[in-house]
């Protein structure tokens, strides 16, 4: 009896801790007294995400094991937002395990980034079409924007899950500047954009390219195009943009790092929108003295965070324990995890029901649930086969009912179905009607064929 419990004792697990873990906001050095801001604990280990209500007090309380973990939040109070990340949230059993979260106001802009696309899809022969990026810069006022001096930039390092130079002691280095790698973009002229109103910019290709990849996109009638062969000979990434875009609609760069093009990350960029002061992008750029190198290959240019008009960062989702911050808080604190060569897009997420129930929008089709002010679509195409794909049993549409239960699901939940979502219903049905009908063609030809017999 006694070895039977002996052996009961060795065998049994130690369980892991629960530490009591405090998150307090502050603003600028201050407590920030608000009460039901949802606060984020990211896992480090297997990137799981916690979340937790500020009390009246703007602490928000958790119970949590030993770990590293990176705190987040947005607030939105009386038309500000306010964002915060601390990425130095290190839990251990018995200490006191108290952080705080720096709320940091985040600046607003006329123009802003609608959308971006730059993860690819998959051709015809199934391998990887990266060449069809683009952006989409909206005018979110009453009144017309000048948008003639911005420019683009993308953020070092190139990828979210490559480790910074940049990144001391869980914090980033910079806080007045971000790094811009290896070149910049900008328009040749005047660029208005009415209000409420978009412009198209491609990154890669200004031609059509579904004419070529079936699951590609249309960039032929692109309002701007980044277009600068002196500088980028790459023939796949620029190809002589459409005869019906003017050539000074052709963005402007200047390498100051390497390759021959420019090397936007397709799985998970960092991406800047901004407006140089006092100064030209062309000139900044040119000036030696505003670009650093912490490493190797690592060319970039310190843009000024007061220049940012707005900012995207993606994290790749099959990295989630290696991705890192790249972009200020003010700029951007969330992020958008992401999958490519799925045609998926990033758009602005502002009010997910609204945005989707928006004409100009019928056809997006959700795949993320991210909390962040972005979110992740797939093109018309992506996202009419997922529709199918979602009710097929296998790989053959064996009934009208699982269309039916599709459906059911989703007004149980209070979920319609978006314009492309109904499109790949009907297709289903119509398939599953076809199949149907072969069926009987195919049952009735052998009756047929024993009758002859």
């Amino acid at each position: 009896m006694m070895a039977a419990a002996i052996a009961l004792v060795s065998c049994k697990k130690t369980e892991d801790k629960i530490n009591d873990v405090q998150v307090s906001l502050t603003k600028g050095g201050e407590a920030f007294a608000v009460e039901n801001v949802e606060v984020s604990l990211r896992s480090s280990a297997n990137a799981t995400v916690y979340t937790a209500l500020t009390d009246a007090n703007g602490v928000a309380v958790f119970q949590m094991k030993a770990g590293a973990y990176e705190a987040s939040a947005t607030l939105y109070q009386n038309s500000n937002i306010y964002n915060g990340t601390n990425s130095a949230v290190i839990v251990a059993d018995g200490a006191e395990n108290a952080f705080k979260l720096d709320m940091v106001a985040s600046k607003t802009s006329q123009v802003i980034i609608k959308e971006l696309y730059f993860g690819g899809c998959t051709d015809d022969a199934d391998k990887h079409f990266q060449y069809d990026k683009y952006v989409i810069l909206y005018n979110n006022s009453p009144v017309e924007a000048d948008a003639s001096k911005y420019a683009f930039g993308m953020l070092c390092p190139s990828n979210s899950n490559t480790a910074s130079k940049w990144m001391k002691d869980g914090k980033l280095s910079y806080t007045d500047y971000m790094p811009m790698w290896a070149a910049c973009w900008w328009f040749q002229g005047s660029v208005k954009i009415p209000a409420y109103s978009q412009i198209v910019v491609a990154i890669n290709g200004a031609v059509n390219h579904s004419a070529t990849v079936s699951n590609s996109v249309d960039l032929s009638h692109a309002d701007y195009a980044m277009y600068d062969p002196e500088v980028f000979s790459n023939p796949k990434a620029y190809p002589a943009p459409d005869a019906s875009i003017p050539t000074d609609h052709y963005l402007k760069t200047r390498l100051y790092g390497l390759g021959n093009a420019w090397a936007l990350s397709t799985m998970s960029p960092g991406f800047v929108v901004f407006a140089p002061e006092g100064t030209t992008t062309e000139a900044f750029v040119t000036n030696p003295d505003n670009i650093e190198m912490p490493a190797n290959a690592m060319q970039s240019a310190k843009v000024p965070l007061d220049w940012v008009k707005d900012a995207v960062e993606v994290f790749d989702n099959s990295k989630m324990d290696a991705n890192s911050k790249r972009i200020l808080a003010s700029a951007d604190a969330g992020y958008v995890r992401f999958v490519n060569k799925h045609g998926y897009t990033v758009y602005r997420n502002v009010a997910k029901a609204a945005t989707e129930a928006h004409i100009s929008n019928a056809d997006i089709h959700v795949t993320t649930d991210d909390k962040s002010k972005w979110n992740t679509a797939s093109t018309k195409a992506a996202a009419n086969e997922s529709a199918i794909s979602a009710i097929k049993d296998g790989t053959t549409i064996d009934s009208f009912a699982d269309v039916e239960t599709a459906l059911a699901g989703k007004q149980a939940a209070g979920d319609y179905a978006t314009k492309t979502e109904a499109q790949g219903y009907a297709d289903a049905k119509d398939s599953a009607i076809a199949a149907a009908k072969k069926a009987g063609d195919d049952a009735q030809a052998d009756a047929n064929a024993l009758e002859t017999y």
